[in-house]
């Protein structure tokens, strides 16, 4: 009976070193840094939109009202300051309700201020990091975010009002920009010979 069958040899090797390098993707300093970046910009975005919406960025939840008492000091805080704004002629046209929403955070001014103003962005070797409240005159930073007493003797009770973390917009965000980025990688790999 007469063979009819076939044989084929595939040189894989090319496939092989290909599949490899693929590997190795993960490990590229350069990958790793621009996944660092996208992740750290992600962060950053979704902290101005905590302070913007005064809500936690992870659950979209609002923030806790203040105390009464705490509330009253912040509105007479808020209330001198446009004072101070509407003499120097410098400032916008702002109430002072809408001051007060913004005074604790922001006491340097509407714009950057206080705590808001000390947010940095870092990333590195595919690690990224947001920290807040640098500095002995930002006391209140982790207070703000985690929530406990303070004050004199630590009897006045401050609700968490989180304000870092990924909204669920920004984690699709850089979800589909680390894909990018690993899309890319392949990419350029598959070029490499």
């Amino acid at each position: 009976m007469p063979d009819n069958s076939i044989h084929i040899e595939i040189d894989s090797s090319e496939l092989d070193k290909f599949v490899d390098n693929l590997t190795n993707i993960p490990n590229d300093p350069k990958v790793r840094s621009n996944i660092g970046k996208a992740l750290s910009h992600a962060l950053q975005e979704s902290t101005d939109w905590a302070f913007k919406h005064e809500s936690d960025p992870n659950t979209g939840e609002h923030w806790k009202a203040w105390s009464a008492r705490y509330e009253k000091r912040v509105r007479k805080l808020a209330a001198a300051k446009a004072n101070k704004r509407k003499k120097s002629k410098k400032a916008k046209d702002i109430t002072p309700a809408e001051a007060a929403v913004h005074a604790m955070l922001q006491l340097r001014g509407m714009k950057g201020g206080g705590l808001r103003s000390t947010i940095q962005e870092k990333s590195g070797d595919g690690e990224a990091s947001i920290s807040a409240g640098l500095g002995s005159n930002l006391r209140y930073a982790r207070i703000h975010q985690l929530g406990g007493l303070t004050g004199r003797g630590h009897k006045a009770k401050i609700p968490a009002r989180p304000y870092l973390g990924l909204t669920k917009d920004e984690r699709m965000y850089a979800l589909e920009d680390i894909g990018e980025i690993l899309v890319n990688a392949i990419k350029k790999n598959a070029g490499k010979k």
